[in-house]
């Protein structure tokens, strides 16, 4: 079955047509984002000209209309609350009518003023206070719910979901980073305790999942784009030539053998050293944030599960060395291609995890395929 994630990024809108039964990315594209900025929408009709580009080139490709898909997109005004929720059990027994009612969060929801609800997720069932994985036609008393509520600006949400409803008839919303958390670590990762550290382009998401289950999350109002204005301003160039510099020769942590040398590029010479420097002295704040939430958590040092480093900043030469370094704390960068055998494209998958992540975490969903769309899909109307 071909499904179609949408990662929205404040730097490029990716997505991606994933076929659920292959386990294997059969298309992807991506456009530079216009009028969209953090979650929100700055420019309606610059961000439906970028969001079009993508949808048409899938449905040209395929041939067919995408009536379904599953958006992600990450924002800096998130909110996270563990939430506990029970209800006694008349029967005494745990039917499936007693878990659609504890999991029936939207018409119990009590989220504050000009909040809108982004993500309920499930995280631990106890029956009679005791912790259960499935408590289906378990005799009990009473069930329990311990889930997960992300919420955000309704007037972000809003905004996304009046564009959204253009294109199509059902989507769900995702926020990116916990999509990716939750699909790239394993069991054993999230029982011992991992951060996930997602660099973005303008916000950096740490995750902590520990015992299982989702612990505790910050976003931070900076990403790897913060990196290139100060390129930009220190070097006294424009900010698209800072960009690529940084992607050609950015990286924290010096190596030997540039401590001298210089590079040529737009008529003009930079110091390797000089650019590498800049570059830690940003990074680095953002690894005191992340240490600093590490403390306020109680896991600094005592992390078995390390850090895992995603998102596009991630790419930056070193990082995952530089990190280990300063934080004190074993560091891996993701890579995609290790969760599916046939990722075979040559182009680094790593922009594109998160709409992996949201396909695959969303197949009950994405898998309800009504009659009605099958038999308007094989006839293309």
């Amino acid at each position: 079955m071909k499904v179609l994630g949408i990662d929205l990024g404040s730097y490029e809108i990716k997505g991606i047509v994933f076929d659920l039964n292959k386990k294997k990315v059969i298309n992807f594209s991506k456009e530079k984002t216009q009028g969209y900025k953090k979650g929100l929408i700055v420019k309606k009709s610059e961000f439906k000209t970028c969001l079009e580009k993508i949808i048409d080139e899938f449905e040209r490709s395929f041939e067919k209309r995408f009536y379904k898909a599953v958006i992600c997109f990450n924002s800096d005004n998130f909110s996270f609350k563990n939430q506990k929720d029970f209800i006694f059990l008349p029967k005494e027994i745990v039917r499936q009518e007693d878990i659609e009612k504890i999991l029936n969060y939207e018409k119990r929801s009590n989220l504050p003023s000009l909040r809108e609800l982004v993500e309920f997720v499930p995280l631990t069932f106890y029956l009679d206070q005791v912790e259960i994985e499935d408590p289906l036609g378990k005799e009990g008393t009473r069930l329990d719910l311990e889930s997960l509520v992300v919420d955000c600006s309704r007037t972000i949400v809003n905004g996304l979901k009046e564009i959204l409803e253009e294109y199509f008839e059902s989507f769900k919303l995702k926020f990116s980073s916990l999509a990716s958390a939750l699909f790239y670590l394993n069991e054993k990762e999230k029982d011992v305790g991992t951060l996930f550290f997602d660099f973005g382009h303008e916000t950096t998401s740490l995750i902590l999942i520990a015992g299982g289950k989702f612990v505790d999350a910050k976003i931070l109002p900076v990403g790897s784009y913060s990196l290139t204005k100060d390129l930009a301003s220190n070097l006294k160039i424009n900010i698209d030539q800072a960009e690529e510099i940084k992607r050609q020769f950015g990286s924290v942590g010096l190596k030997k053998n540039w401590r001298k040398e210089k590079i040529q590029i737009y008529e003009n010479e930079y110091s390797l050293k000089e650019i590498v420097n800049i570059l830690e002295e940003r990074f680095e704040e953002i690894l005191e944030e992340l240490i600093k939430f590490l403390k306020e958590t109680n896991f600094y040092r005592n992390l078995p599960g390390g850090i895992l480093l995603a998102g596009g900043g991630s790419k930056l030469s070193n990082i995952a060395a530089f990190t280990k370094e300063k934080t004190k704390i074993y560091t891996r960068r993701l890579n995609v291609k290790d969760f599916f055998e046939n990722l075979t494209q040559a182009e680094d998958m790593i922009e594109y995890a998160n709409s992996i992540a949201i396909v695959n975490l969303e197949k009950s969903y994405v898998e309800d395929e009504s009659f009605w769309h099958k038999i308007k899909s094989i006839f293309s109307f």
